[in-house]
């Protein structure tokens, strides 16, 4: 959506970046435990590896999933809008 509304593919790279080095990089971690090399950690109280995502984190989750098909449904229909 960011590449469609920008016209450009960098804006949605560089937003991309970020989220992996907030991610990735220990800035923000959503998981099951603790993780002692983030600087913020949100513990789920659940065990559950559909809301969890297990080892994978929350990006793998059926929450995350609904987001992503949301995300590119929203996408699908705003192109679709601006052929017509």
């Amino acid at each position: 959506m960011i590449a469609i509304e920008s016209g450009s593919v960098w804006n949605s790279g560089i937003v991309h970046a970020i989220w992996n080095v907030v991610i990735i990089g220990g800035g923000l971690a959503i998981g099951e435990k603790m993780d002692k090399y983030s600087i913020m950690t949100y513990v789920l109280n659940s065990k559950d590896f559909a809301i969890t995502g297990g080892e994978y984190g929350i990006e793998s989750s059926v929450i995350s999933l609904f987001g992503y098909i949301i995300v590119a449904g929203i996408a699908f229909f705003m192109i679709k809008s601006r052929k017509n």
